[in-house]
């Protein structure tokens, strides 16, 4: 990445777990490198791990349950890599000891420093191309634990309450965590694995039976075994589909002569269906986390005020059918990788904004760019969310447009929304491409075989909104769903 060799000290050949002739036939079986068929049968480990909190009632043994499981299935997975895990995490925890006023600062240059040194030294080590898997994915989940941590601590020591919002309020830290709960945060009995990240007051109630985990409560947090085999049996099918589709349209198809062989039309089909293909790896791996969390119990929210039913997906990363029904951007990061864009919000976004003001374009782009860093060091990634900041722009005008400018009837016509369910369909896996592409020459060339129509329609459309004068809506009801054009990430479900 941009030229630079970096050592990794640790790679995952140093483990002391060595290959199992079972293994090995697997490896053989599927067509799989180690690494993938490692990280796969710790996934489904994660979710016997979960099952198995339910033996422990002490907090004590659950933390210890909860670290050493977490810190074996890492292990298994990545050997000495793992050792990467507890440097910021003991940097992080000294600087809320040592520097509780500022510790969210610290552990922002503790953490994302160390995340980038990760991005760039560890391809040095590893064939991505074989299959072979890095240790950087759990380290983005650990850097998104850690810094939330840190500010939740900051929070209530340099923090009136009136200037905390709801969020911040709730999930003020007003103790030190103890060394063990720490550790058991940090790794999660498996969490690092997939994700998502959680706020450390929320594990804590889970970990130590309060709140809505209250055994003692009114109404006790119900079973989770149906939604927990709902969740595994999902996964699986996500599964089926990558593998029966990872063959036929995968990003590279876009290079081969029979693509560049197609009409324009038949072009743009084939992108489309290869950006969905490469969503169902990570559909996979987030819906068994989701699993793990459900049967533990992490993944319970509460009641239903109206319905009285339990409400599950606290720990919820992805709602692909929804996904494929949302006609704005702006809708995008409520049903994709969820939990990270609660954190982009509440960490960044909201304050990047200064106090007594809107948050603006500046917000937006600084926040897509720290997703695009957190992610890693690619020009494909860069390109690929400096783009989707282009894209949410958009779809607010396109929502003043509608309020201000199209016949009410028109913007709430069926014909109106199939026109923008199929613009942000195909935009969404469009732009996507760069993003599992990598390479930044690869990625304008796959975007400019369509000759960049997406990014040129973009463009217009936000230099038309700056140039149409600001309208008041018809009507003083004239709300919809995408109401809050400044949201660059979704609100936390249960904490607004």
């Amino acid at each position: 990445m941009f030229g630079l060799k970096l050592h990794d000290p640790f790679t995952s050949d140093q483990n002391a777990i060595k290959l199992m002739p079972w293994e090995l036939q697997l490896m053989d079986m599927l067509s799989l490198h180690k690494d993938q068929l490692r990280f796969t049968i710790a996934l489904v480990a994660s979710v016997l791990v979960g099952m198995g909190f339910q033996l422990f009632r002490s907090p004590t043994l659950r933390h210890l349950y909860s670290y050493a499981s977490g810190l074996a299935l890492l292990y298994y997975v990545w050997g000495a890599c793992v050792l990467h895990a507890f440097i910021p995490a003991a940097l992080t925890y000294a600087a809320m000891l040592a520097a509780p006023r500022s510790c969210g600062a610290l552990a922002w240059l503790i953490n994302f420093p160390y995340l980038l040194y990760m991005h760039i030294a560890s391809p040095n080590h590893y064939d991505a191309a074989a299959g072979a898997l890095d240790f950087t994915g759990c380290m983005m989940v650990l850097v998104l634990k850690l810094i939330s941590v840190a500010h939740c601590y900051q929070d209530f020591r340099v923090r009136k309450k009136e200037d905390m919002n709801d969020f911040q309020q709730a999930h003020a830290l007003h103790a030190l965590p103890g060394m063990l709960p720490f550790a058991s945060f940090v790794f999660g009995g498996g969490n690092l694995l997939a994700g998502p990240y959680v706020e450390y007051t929320e594990y804590d109630d889970w970990v130590n039976h309060k709140g809505v985990f209250d055994p003692r409560a009114k109404k006790r947090a119900p079973s989770g075994v149906v939604p927990g085999i709902t969740a595994f049996a999902k996964a699986f099918l996500y599964m089926g589909c990558y593998l029966y589709m990872m063959p036929r349209f995968n990003v590279g198809v876009l290079f081969s002569p029979w693509y560049q062989a197609l009409p324009f039309a038949h072009k743009n089909l084939v992108q489309f269906i290869a950006g969905v293909t490469s969503q169902f790896k990570y559909c996979f791996a987030w819906t068994l986390a989701e699993a793990s969390a459900t049967f533990s119990g992490l993944n319970f929210w509460g009641w239903d005020d109206k319905s009285g039913k339990a409400r599950w997906g606290r720990c919820s990363n992805i709602h692909f059918f929804l996904l494929l029904a949302t006609d704005s951007a702006r809708l995008v990061p409520l049903h994709w990788n969820i939990i990270t864009g609660v954190f982009l919000r509440r960490y960044v976004y909201e304050r990047l904004t200064p106090k007594g003001k809107r948050p603006g374009f500046p917000q937006l782009l600084a926040t897509q760019m720290t997703s695009a860093l957190w992610h890693g060091l690619s020009g494909g990634q860069a390109l690929f969310f400096a783009s989707t900041a282009l894209s949410i722009q958009l779809s607010g005008v396109i929502y003043n447009i509608e309020q201000g400018y199209l016949p009410k009837a028109l913007a709430a016509s069926p014909p109106w929304f199939l026109l923008k369910l199929a613009w942000n369909q195909y935009n969404i896996n469009y732009l996507v491409l760069a993003f599992h592409i990598l390479d930044a020459s690869k990625s304008l060339q796959a975007w400019g075989s369509t000759g960049y129509w997406a990014h040129w329609f973009m463009l217009a459309g936000c230099v038309l909104g700056a140039l149409l004068p600001k309208r008041k809506p018809k009507s003083k009801d004239a709300k919809g769903k995408d109401a809050k054009p400044d949201a660059a990430a979704p609100a936390h479900t249960k904490a607004e």
